[in-house]
């Protein structure tokens, strides 16, 4: 009897009394790829050449003619400036055209404006990465608590226009959640952005030693 192949990647395919099936493709790795994209058809939407994905088109035209009838999009105004924003009709967060916009937004610093709740977005994600206890406790207290001095390398942090800004003030668990650390006021320090990326999820004399 002929050695069957992989239908990918042409490979020789495992014995069929030792999977109790025939099988299609050698690998999960062959199996993704051959369903991911077509090697051999392309896409079906007027002058493109990209590999078929899924319904005859690929991925980028898959995309523009299904997913916005999964999610459709409309026009709102940015919560801060008024810029028309376009986005999801049922998205939960509160719309804003630009970084600036949500930077100002999630502090807090504009009047009459209802800010992003940080403090309850923290005790949900505390309660997923797995703390067994999450207090409410609101950033700013924690960095006025600080004087928005960073606990680790000593510099004034600030709120940044940009949240890529290496000296923008964070908030950090001194103890990681994946170590055992809570989401307590004793556990949460002010922490510069660029500290904060560094440590990840180490202890502090993990990071000297």
């Amino acid at each position: 009897m002929a050695q069957r192949t992989c239908a990918h990647c042409d490979g020789p395919l495992p014995d069929t009394a030792a999977t109790g099936r025939p099988r299609k493709y050698c690998t999960r790795q062959c199996l993704r790829a051959a369903t991911r994209d077509s090697p051999t058809k392309t896409c079906t939407h007027p002058g493109c050449e990209r590999a078929m994905r899924a319904k005859g088109l690929c991925s980028t035209h898959y995309n523009q003619r299904y997913i916005p009838d999964r999610h459709p999009r409309v026009e709102v105004p940015c919560t801060v400036c008024g810029a028309t924003v376009v986005r999801a009709r049922d998205s939960r967060r509160l719309p804003t055209c630009s970084v600036t916009c949500r930077t100002l937004l999630q502090h807090g610093v504009l009047s009459g404006v209802d800010h992003y709740d940080w403090a309850c977005d923290a005790q949900r994600r505390a309660l997923r990465l797995g703390a067994t206890t999450a207090h409410r406790v609101e950033r700013d207290d924690i960095l006025k608590g600080d004087g928005w001095r960073c606990y680790l390398c000593h510099i004034d942090t600030r709120i940044a226009t940009s949240p890529f800004d290496p000296r923008s003030a964070t908030v950090d668990h001194v103890v990681p959640i994946s170590k055992g650390g809570q989401h307590v006021r004793e556990n949460l320090r002010c922490c510069c952005l660029g500290c904060n990326s560094s440590k990840q999820a180490l202890l502090i004399d993990e990071l000297t030693a």
